[in-house]
């Protein structure tokens, strides 16, 4: 049997349609409507048309995509474990938990008068550089932008080629997940965290430290399944034309998290629906790291539970969907392909104006980011309280029985760029 010649055989029964056959055939269904009426657009100003055909991809294109797309360890992705240090003296170390219920590398996050335990593997908070760790990834940077509202001056980026040196093991993590948090679209999100990056690659080489050789991209991941998809996508593909012309390696690592924002103290145990399509996101989207947070994590009060439900959803969508077997499975679908090629279309033309303003390195580019974020936020507030983008259990079918969890105010970071909450901007002005 011929597999191949069968399939040919099979698919020559039906007729061949081209995009033009279908848009009229979907406007005869519209009874004199147009095609272009049913055409809608994303928060970042995307198209999204009705059906996308062949004829809406570049076959060259998309097969030069599939080499750069994929992860960087062909056998999946690492479950990477926050370890969330417990107020009062836990009852036993959480990264022993971690490494004893599925994780494969973790690192410390720090609340506010929390106890701490023995050294961490990883460490993420600039503030606490100064801890023995194994290795800590860090990020000045994007920590100053959005508590200050300002980039680092000429003596902190000296401290910091300094620390680096001293400190083999130190890398750094730009946290794409600082500006995603503060409300920014996420074309905004990934052109901001790209101009992080090589920010940090002109600041450092002056100093005599060759950054990219241990850095990574870390994301949040909200519930915009197919545009976090095309977001990861495109971080892969604007990277590595980047990085030809900044002679830096061609890929980095890329880290997805849970997003914070939407997550709800109301009807808390949704938050576990969103981490699993959020974590399936950052799979198909080609994550190398992984991170779901316990669906309580809000509270800063999670339980051993919680923590082992959060772990396990990488680990399932591994070993019981089998999502690791596939190494590329948004390559080739129509709508996904042509989504990233309309994202890196308007990453580039945000990259092009950031590096007119010198990027992350002058105030300028940094009051164009507060702006960005103000603006973002107040089309997002009006989109949540209209209704119009739904918050279930807040502003859908909320539960009149519900006992809303206490919130953690310490995890919403940033005084200059505010972390949001969905919740908190879909309640009406009282």
């Amino acid at each position: 049997m011929n597999m191949e010649k069968d399939i040919q055989s099979l698919l020559s029964e039906f007729p061949a349609y081209s995009k033009k056959d279908w848009v009229q055939l979907i406007e005869k269904t519209l009874k004199g409507g147009s095609y272009e009426d049913l055409v809608s657009l994303t928060e970042e100003g995307i198209a999204i048309e009705p059906v996308y055909t062949q004829e809406d991809l570049n076959d060259a294109t998309v097969q030069k995509r599939h080499a750069l797309l994929q992860r960087l360890a062909p056998k999946g992705w690492k479950n990477r474990v926050v370890i969330y240090p417990s107020k009062q003296a836990p009852q036993e170390p959480l990264h022993e938990e971690a490494a004893n219920w599925g994780a494969d590398e973790f690192y410390w996050e720090q609340l506010p008068g929390a106890v701490l335990p023995a050294a961490p593997a990883y460490v993420i908070d600039w503030q606490q550089i100064e801890r023995p760790a194994t290795a800590c990834l860090i990020d000045p940077l994007t920590e100053k932008i959005i508590s200050e509202g300002a980039p680092l001056k000429r003596e902190e980026w000296d401290r910091l080629a300094d620390f680096l040196k001293q400190h083999p093991q130190a890398g750094l993590a730009v946290q794409g997940r600082n500006f995603q948090e503060a409300g920014l679209p996420l074309t905004h999100t990934l052109s901001y965290t790209l101009a992080a990056a090589i920010t940090y690659g002109i600041e450092l080489r002056q100093r005599g430290i060759d950054s990219y050789e241990r850095m990574e991209l870390s994301f949040s991941i909200g519930s915009r399944y197919f545009m976090e998809i095309a977001k990861l996508r495109s971080a892969r593909l604007l990277w590595f034309r980047l990085a030809q012309l900044i002679e830096a390696p061609g890929r980095l690592p890329l880290h997805a998290r849970t997003a914070l924002y939407n997550k709800t103290a109301a009807d808390a145990y949704n938050n576990l629906l969103r981490a699993t399509v959020e974590m399936a996101a950052a799979v198909v989207g080609g994550a190398d790291v992984l991170t779901a947070d316990p669906y309580d994590y809000i509270s800063g009060q999670h339980s051993a539970f919680s923590r082992r439900i959060s772990r396990n959803i990488p680990i399932m969508l591994k070993d019981e969907s089998y999502l690791d077997k596939v190494q590329l499975p948004a390559s080739g679908s129509y709508f996904v392909e042509a989504a990233t090629e309309a994202f890196c279309q308007q990453v580039w033309q945000q990259l092009q104006q950031l590096e007119s303003m010198g990027w992350l390195r002058e105030p300028a580019a940094v009051e164009q980011l507060m702006r960005d974020a103000e603006k973002a936020v107040a089309q997002l507030t009006g989109r949540l309280r209209s209704g119009k983008q739904v918050l279930l259990g807040v502003n859908k079918y909320p539960n009149p029985n519900d006992q809303p969890l206490p919130v953690e105010a310490a995890l919403f970071k940033g005084k200059a760029l505010p972390f949001i909450r969905y919740e908190t901007l879909a309640m009406p002005e009282a």
